[in-house]
């Protein structure tokens, strides 16, 4: 499958026509439905906010909201562009990474709450979700694990507040659906095999065809599809060589 926003698009009609309910983060881990069809639709803006504008508005049209988890970065942060999605009914939450950058479990606790806070009294923020990080050996979840997070007003966590033991996480990390390759940290415990081949194949006949389950976690990075072709290519080539320099980090013991 070509990573369009186009192809995004056809993906998204395809879980609405197959009789899918669309929800954000919070209310997936706030209800915690047992039946039905649900999608848990969320996004990691991690570079690229401007793509972000551009699904966001998709997403509008089609008649959905979402989640959009964004990084506490000076390249990635925008204020006035977050307000903008919280206004429209939109879900913001904070895309966490601050043990990736301190050693320090105490100060990470702190930066980690203060950033919250902003997130909390600016947008309204219910959930919280961890950056990669693939460049750290720490990874940020250990974090959330050290302390009572709930403290802080904090709904959930998508590690650590979602059944995988009912819900199907897919992600399009590495320009793969569920991609053992490259991925570090973007997967959760259980998946299947059989399953990921053929979403790899036509994510959206398996959609028709059934063979997706109920209830779904879906992760899709702005970043990966891109509205014009020739950007397409130049992502593609970008994330496949970010993927062999993950291969190298891993064969060097690099990831704890």
């Amino acid at each position: 499958m070509n990573f369009k926003l186009a192809d995004y698009i056809n993906i998204l009609v395809a879980f609405v026509e197959a009789g899918y309910n669309v929800v954000t983060i919070s209310e997936f881990i706030e209800e915690r439905p047992e039946n039905g069809k649900y999608v848990a639709l969320r996004h990691d803006v991690d570079r690229f906010p401007l793509n972000a504008l551009h699904m966001m508005k998709a997403e509008q049209l089609i008649g959905i909201r979402s989640t959009y988890y964004w990084r506490k970065k000076k390249h990635v942060y925008r204020p006035k562009m977050m307000r903008y999605f919280a206004s429209k009914g939109f879900e913001i939450g904070y895309h966490y990474e601050d043990y990736s950058s301190t050693a320090d479990t105490q100060k990470a606790i702190d930066s980690f709450s203060s950033n919250w806070k902003e997130f909390k009294n600016n947008y309204h923020s219910k959930t919280v979700c961890r950056h990669g990080s693939p460049l750290s050996t720490r990874d940020s979840l250990d974090l959330l694990k050290s302390f009572n997070y709930y403290d802080l007003g904090i709904v959930g966590d998508t590690n650590l507040d979602i059944d995988y033991n009912r819900t199907y996480y897919i992600t399009d990390n590495g320009l793969l659906w569920n991609d053992s390759k490259f991925n570090v940290r973007d997967k959760v415990s259980q998946t299947s095999s059989e399953i990921n081949e053929l979403i790899n194949q036509d994510f959206i006949n398996a959609i028709k065809s059934g063979v997706i389950p109920n209830m779904i976690h879906l992760n899709v990075h702005p970043d990966s599809f891109q509205k014009y072709s020739l950007f397409m290519y130049i992502n593609y080539f970008v994330i496949t060589l970010k993927g062999y320099a993950k291969l190298c980090l891993k064969a060097m013991n690099w990831y704890k």
